[in-house]
């Protein structure tokens, strides 16, 4: 009887020793308020039509554009497109290669020899899907070749 009665406290000792610590956390996360720069890379590739072409072309491979084109993710007309502001850059992706699309094309603001924000969107007869409008800092970010169709951007929100 004496051991249980021993082991009983010693249980009891340390249970409540257990309850009286303070619970660890974490230390928080800390994150820098300034971003990192855009790579080099990047900086070359917004710095003429030829090479944000290049760029995008393998940004947005061909089976991206296919995924990401469905019709329930057609733009929204409701939407606004990139607006044109100042000197303006246009290119085509795949130019040369059947893909399917009547046309795979960008547009850009440039400011100062550089490209300051593009469009970049694929139309096949009728229908115009936008698939992406970024700057230096978006494409850090893979793209998202199948984004939920039902957003408000898309006309198979509904």
């Amino acid at each position: 009887m004496n051991k249980t009665l021993l082991l009983l406290l010693l249980l009891m000792f340390c249970v409540s020793a257990a309850c009286s610590k303070n619970p660890t956390t974490p230390p928080p996360v800390t994150t820098s308020a300034t971003p990192a720069p855009p790579s080099a890379e990047t900086r070359a590739a917004f710095s003429s039509p030829e090479a944000l072409t290049k760029f995008l072309e393998q940004r947005w491979p061909i089976s991206g554009i296919q995924t990401f084109s469905i019709p329930e993710r057609r733009h929204n007309e409701q939407f606004e497109n990139l607006g044109v502001e100042g000197q303006v850059w246009r290119g085509s992706l795949f130019a040369t290669q059947d893909t399917g699309f009547d046309e795979i094309s960008w547009y850009a603001n440039v400011k100062n020899g550089q490209v300051a924000i593009y469009s970049l969107g694929a139309r096949k007869g009728d229908d115009f899907w936008l698939l992406e409008i970024a700057d230096q800092d978006d494409v850090r970010q893979p793209p998202d070749f199948a984004p939920d169709p039902k957003l408000k951007e898309f006309v198979g929100h509904k």
